[in-house]
C-alpha cells in the first residue's frame, strides 16, 4: 500500500514535469533563467523520483543507483545560483557557473562508476562498512557546504541588485523579497540539516522528522514554487540590472549636460512619458539619445536624486493637478494613481507620502493641495 507521503512525492513529480514542459512556452522572458530553472525542475524531479524508489523498491540493486542520485545535491547549489545570476544580471557577456564548480559532482559520479565494476554481492558487504559510511559522510556534509556556499553566493547577488534597481526602474520589484524569502527558507532548511547531520554522525541519533530524506523532499518543493510564481507572474522577473560600472563625476561635459537637461525636460514635461508604467532608465535613455549609465550620471550627479524618485515625482505632481481639477470626485484615488503612471498602490503610496510629507486620504481630506509645493526638477 502506498501512504499519504508516496502520492505527495508522485503528483511532486507531475508537478515538476510539467512545469519544466510550461516554462519552455514563455516567451522572451529571461530565456537564461528560465533554462537554468528548468535544469533545476529536472534536478528536483529526479530527487524525489530517487527517494521513491529507495524507499518503495525492495531490489537491492536499487540502492547501489542511490550513490547516483546524491549527485544530484552538487548539481542543486550551482544551478540555483546559476538561475538568479541570470534572473538579476541576465547576459553579462561572463558564464554564471566556472567548469571547476561542476568538480563535486563529478567526482561521485566517478565513484557512482566504479561501484558499478563491483558485484552486487561485494557492493552491499562494502556498502555495510565504516570506509563506505565515511564516504556518505563526507557526501553528506560536501552537500551542506555546497548549498551554504551557493546561498552565500545568492545573497551577494541580491545585495547587488539592491544597490541598483532604484537606479534602473521606475516600478516596484516583487523579485527582491522574493528572493529573500526563497534564501531564508533555504537557509533555514540548511541549519536544520546540520542539525540532523550532527545527531546522525555525532550521536548515532536518526531524528524521524529531521533526516537526509526530509531535505531530499524539501527541496524539490521549494524548486516547484519557484517555477510556479516564475510560470504564473513572470512580470516580477522583468528586472535587468547591468554589470557595476565605475562612474567618475565628470562623465559629461558641460554642453552634452545641457542637452541632456533640455531633452529631459521635453519628454517629461511635453510628451508626459512618466505616463508610462513601465518607464525604465534604458527606455527615457533612448528617448534623450543617451546611454543608460549617463543618464544615471546625470540624475545622480546634477539632479542629486535617483531615477525612480525623478520619475515619482512628475507622477506625483501629475496626480496632485488632478485632485486640484477635482477628478477624485468621478475616479477613486487609486485610479488616479494609475492615470498618473504609478503600476501599483504601494509603489504610488510610498512615493506620494515622501513627496509631500501626507498619505493620499489625508491629502484629499484636508484639502491640502494649495499648501503642497511642486519642487523645481
Amino acid at each position: 500500500m502506498y501512504s499519504f507521503f508516496d502520492i505527495l512525492l508522485f503528483l511532486g513529480i507531475s508537478q515538476g514535469l510539467f512545469l519544466v514542459i510550461a516554462l519552455q512556452s514563455l516567451q522572451n522572458r529571461n530565456v537564461e533563467a528560465n533554462r537554468m530553472l528548468t535544469r533545476c525542475l529536472l534536478i528536483a524531479v529526479l530527487m524525489l523520483f530517487g527517494r521513491i524508489a529507495l524507499l518503495r523498491v525492495q531490489e537491492l540493486w536499487v540502492w547501489r543507483f542511490a550513490i547516483l542520485a546524491d549527485t544530484t545535491i552538487f548539481l542543486f547549489g550551482p544551478w540555483l545560483y546559476a538561475y538568479f545570476h541570470r534572473l538579476f544580471l541576465q547576459k553579462t557577456g561572463s558564464p554564471a557557473l566556472q567548469v571547476w564548480e561542476y568538480v563535486p559532482a563529478l567526482l561521485n559520479a566517478l565513484f557512482f562508476l566504479w561501484t558499478l565494476s563491483l558485484s552486487l554481492e561485494h557492493f552491499m558487504q562494502l556498502y555495510q562498512e565504516v570506509t563506505f559510511q565515511y564516504i556518505f559522510l563526507a557526501v553528506e556534509a560536501g552537500g551542506i557546504i555546497s548549498l551554504f556556499v551557493y546561498l552565500f553566493r545568492i545573497s551577494k547577488l541580491i545585495q547587488t541588485y539592491r544597490r541598483v534597481k532604484d537606479q534602473q526602474i521606475s516600478f516596484p520589484q516583487t523579485a527582491l523579497p522574493f528572493s529573500i524569502i526563497v534564501v531564508g527558507f533555504l537557509t533555514i532548511l540548511g541549519l536544520l540539516w546540520v542539525v540532523s547531520f550532527i545527531a546522525a554522525y555525532g550521536f548515532q541519533t536518526y531524528l524521524p522528522v529531521l533526516n537526509y530524506s526530509t531535505f531530499w523532499v524539501a527541496i524539490p518543493i521549494l524548486t516547484y514554487l519557484i517555477g510556479y510564481y516564475s510560470l504564473r507572474q513572470p512580470e516580477i522577473f522583468r528586472v535587468h540590472v547591468p554589470p557595476k560600472t565605475q562612474v567618475k563625476r565628470d562623465r559629461l561635459d558641460p554642453i552634452t549636460v545641457q542637452r541632456l537637461k533640455k531633452r529631459l525636460q521635453f519628454y517629461l514635461e511635453e510628451e508626459h512619458v512618466y505616463l508610462q508604467d513601465d518607464l525604465t532608465l534604458k527606455k527615457l535613455a533612448d528617448m534623450i539619445d543617451t546611454s543608460p549609465n549617463n543618464l544615471s550620471w546625470l540624475l545622480n550627479q546634477v539632479y542629486q536624486t535617483t531615477f525612480y524618485k525623478y520619475v515619482n515625482r512628475y507622477r506625483v505632481q501629475s496626480f496632485v493637478r488632478r485632485v486640484k481639477n477635482k477628478e477624485h470626485e468621478q475616479k477613486t484615488l487609486l485610479g488616479l494613481a494609475f492615470d498618473s503612471g504609478f503600476s501599483s498602490k504601494s509603489a504610488f503610496n510610498t512615493s506620494f507620502k515622501a513627496e509631500t510629507g501626507f498619505t493620499p486620504s489625508q491629502f484629499v481630506n484636508s484639502r491640502s493641495s494649495d499648501g503642497y509645493r511642486n519642487t523645481q526638477l
